[in-house]
């Protein structure tokens, strides 16, 4: 991947983001990874080098490490930033993965904690699945993996310790005070702990298995992202006045209510020339956030559609 720096940002900050020193270490993935699309993990890995991003859409990226750094540097009471490993079966006969995954905090209560530097936004529905999956992912890992120098999490610690709480610690980028004051809906605090729902054991193994298969799976079959991998918005239909009109008179989630809706219309005005006009649902992260787009048929082919 190339870094490109067309605003003339300074060079300290092109060369902190250039040299992100993050590695998923001697593994084929890691959790992060894993819990990803295997169609953008396979077109990076194709594309890596053509793909360009540039160091301003890299900041978040860039203070999401200082954050998890001064956390690390400051946590005493706590493990922190140590990286797990363990082999996943996969396709059955296939050589298992070997799958590796970095906590932010593990306390000797035995509570894994993952700090985010987020918008408010992403967690207003509550936990995000992603979330619920990467922490529950880590606890599997500890209970059955070891550090880079053979060390189970108990051997680490000094006495026998089992994961029991999963907790992700919030830090909204986008929040103040004033907002904050004006808009109920925001969290009063700029911090925020969520407990996040802990599986049974066998349901994290299960999961484990079926992303490793379906990773191992995209090395040979490259499969399509889901909706909600791409981040697709709900399609929508639009009762539109007449022919040439910029703004509906109103857009429904279902065709049906906008097929209603325009036969009120015509029943009140037979004069009156309404159509419906369907508004496909946009892919978000395809549109927005991924760098993998351009070489994406999935992607192009809707873009032809247009």
């Amino acid at each position: 991947m190339k870094i490109t720096n067309k605003l003339g940002l300074p060079q300290a900050l092109y060369d902190a983001v250039a040299q992100d020193p993050y590695s998923s270490g001697d593994a084929e993935i890691s959790i992060t990874g894993l819990i990803a699309p295997p169609r953008i993990r396979m077109l990076r890995k194709w594309h890596d080098a053509l793909i360009e991003e540039d160091v301003s859409d890299r900041i978040y990226s860039l203070l999401g490490q200082v954050m998890h750094s001064i956390l690390e540097r400051a946590n005493r009471s706590a493990l922190a930033e140590r990286r797990f490993f363990m082999d996943v079966e996969g396709i059955p006969g296939q050589k298992p993965w070997r799958v590796s995954g970095a906590m932010d905090a593990i306390l000797e209560e035995g509570i894994l904690q993952d700090y985010k530097l987020l918008s408010y936004h992403k967690i207003s529905g509550g936990v995000p699945h992603e979330f619920e999956e990467q922490l529950n992912c880590y606890a599997a890992l500890l209970k059955h993996g070891k550090d880079k120098d053979g060390k189970t999490l108990s051997e680490i610690m000094g006495k026998d310790i089992e994961i029991k709480q999963l907790q992700l610690i919030c830090i909204f980028r986008d929040w103040s005070k004033g907002k904050a004051d004006h808009n109920e809906l925001m969290p009063q605090q700029q911090g925020l702990k969520l407990d996040v729902m802990k599986w049974t054991d066998e349901d994290a193994m299960t999961f484990l298995k079926e992303r490793v298969t379906a990773h191992q799976k995209a090395e040979t079959i490259l499969p399509e992202c889901t909706d909600e991998e791409i981040w697709k918005r709900p399609n929508r239909w639009a009762v539109m006045p007449r022919r040439g009109a910029a703004r509906a008179i109103k857009v429904h989630a279902t065709k049906e209510d906008a097929e209603k809706h325009i036969k009120t219309l015509k029943s009140l005005d037979p004069m009156s020339r309404p159509f419906l006009e369907d508004r496909i649902g946009e892919a978000v992260r395809c549109k927005s956030w991924c760098n993998v787009s351009p070489w994406c048929e999935q992607y192009q082919k809707t873009l032809k559609k247009d």
